[in-house]
């Protein structure tokens, strides 16, 4: 009987269909993450915001921004750094005034991609592919309820390195988030020194296949 290639499909087009390839060693299936093919895919997103807190205890380092309403849900991990003592929580379903900081722009990880995220920040006409920023000022300037729902809340030592917030493997730390709601991420400072306070959330966007 003649040996036959296996193959896989890598798009919804007639011809999008190619011989998968195996390791020369053990012939095992060559594979790659989902998470890593939605970056290679431009569906993969990141956003960075740091300061240094002036040593004023409980001076605030905060993200916010709105889910959009439908699919692609947005899947989210976290990654948290403070070199003096710091909590950080990450709020569901805040109530957050419109206009409360800065609008920056975030960063699609595949540099060759035009995708943008559906991602939405907290203005009068919130805008596409942009998440909001507050100092400690502007934090205190705005109207904001937390809520109840705390979907991470930790302490961070001081020197505390990057710290990717839930379990040993993505799949533990991964959140999905809920569509059309308000996320508030925020640190808070606890040292009265200088504090060099960074959230990074990085996802990726995907719409369920079933």
């Amino acid at each position: 009987m003649s040996k036959q290639p296996l193959l896989g499909r890598f798009g919804t087009g007639a011809t999008d269909i190619a011989e998968l390839r195996m390791d020369g060693s053990t012939h095992a299936i060559s594979t790659i993450e989902d998470e890593h093919h939605e970056v290679h895919k431009g569906n993969s997103f990141s956003f960075t915001y740091s300061l240094i807190s002036d040593g004023d205890v409980s001076d605030h380092c905060a993200i916010a921004f709105k889910t959009p309403a439908t699919a692609p849900y947005m899947h989210m991990i976290i990654t948290v750094s403070s070199t003096g003592s710091s909590t950080f929580t990450f709020y569901e379903a805040a109530a957050v005034s419109v206009n409360p900081g800065a609008n920056v722009a975030v960063y699609n990880r595949n540099r060759n991609s035009s995708t943008t995220s559906g991602v939405l920040s907290i203005e009068t006409t919130a805008t596409a592919n942009e998440m909001t920023t507050m100092t400690d000022t502007q934090f205190d300037g705005a109207t904001i309820t937390e809520g109840t729902v705390k979907l991470v809340e930790v302490s961070l030592g001081g020197g505390n390195g990057p710290r990717t917030l839930g379990g040993g493997t993505r799949g533990a730390r991964e959140w999905v988030l809920d569509a059309g709601v308000i996320y508030l991420a925020d640190m808070v400072d606890l040292s009265a020194a200088e504090n060099i306070q960074t959230i990074n959330l990085s996802w990726y966007e995907h719409t369920d296949l079933d």
